[in-house]
């Protein structure tokens, strides 16, 4: 049995005779171990440390350091400075792996005179990550599917007040987001992979950011309809 089939039968609650592990690193961590190792490659790591599954993370920003598609990352603009496919620029300090927005693109609440970008395909990447992991567990992973692209493209307190002031802005705004992201994750599970890993950062340690209120308005639709796309699919799904 290899370890594909080992996350799989664990994950439908089957009796394994081993646990399975999947460790992530930074960047920073990852390079060390990869130069520690002596491994040609960073995307080795995971091989070399025994992880079960394998990666990939189709999202342009923040996310998972494994399986970072470079060419759909933010653009470098400045020593310490770079620019999403949204137009949203980010900060990275030495080691961070996430970065700060520094200059949101919607100063006001509205679209006008904003085109939403159309996602870049990663059908090469997929194919490449499907044929090169025939004995992992093939997770691909996206970050910010909805309301942390919103806040990105906002502003975090600009959008916090616009979901109580603007209403119609932020369903707007959400619908444009959603046609992105709905086709990420269409492409990506048109795919031989076999779970979906779906990250909105919404929540603190004991609540919401949010009234249960706002959130069923205007992101439990989305990510509904993001869910009921992977299920159908029969692929396993992690939604955090």
């Amino acid at each position: 049995m290899n370890k594909r089939a080992i996350v799989k039968d664990t994950l439908d609650h089957k009796r394994c005779e081993v646990v399975p592990h999947n460790i992530d690193f930074t960047k920073d961590m990852r390079e060390r171990l990869r130069t520690h190792l002596g491994l040609e490659r960073s995307e080795d790591l995971g091989e070399a440390v025994g992880n079960y599954c394998a990666q990939l993370n189709v999202g342009s920003v923040t996310g998972p350091s494994e399986g970072i598609i470079d060419e759909i990352y933010p653009t470098k603009i400045g020593p310490d400075t770079a620019r999403d496919d949204w137009g949203v620029v980010w900060r990275y300090e030495r080691g961070d792996d996430i970065g700060v927005v520094v200059d949101p693109p919607l100063k006001e609440p509205s679209l006008n005179g904003f085109e939403p970008p159309k996602p870049a395909r990663r059908g090469k990447y997929l194919e490449e990550f499907c044929r090169e992991n025939p004995d992992r567990f093939r997770l691909v992973s996206l970050s910010s599917p909805i309301f942390q692209r919103a806040w990105f493209l906002r502003g975090f307190e600009n959008f916090l007040a616009d979901m109580a002031l603007n209403r119609d802005f932020v369903h707007e705004l959400v619908d444009a987001i959603m046609a992105y992201t709905t086709a990420v994750v269409a492409e990506a599970i048109s795919y031989d992979i076999d779970a979906f890993f779906l990250m909105d950062d919404w929540g603190q340690q004991e609540s919401l950011l949010i009234s249960p209120a706002m959130w069923r308005e205007y992101f439990k639709p989305g990510m509904e309809k993001l869910f009921t796309m992977v299920k159908d699919k029969g692929l396993y799904l992690n939604g955090t």
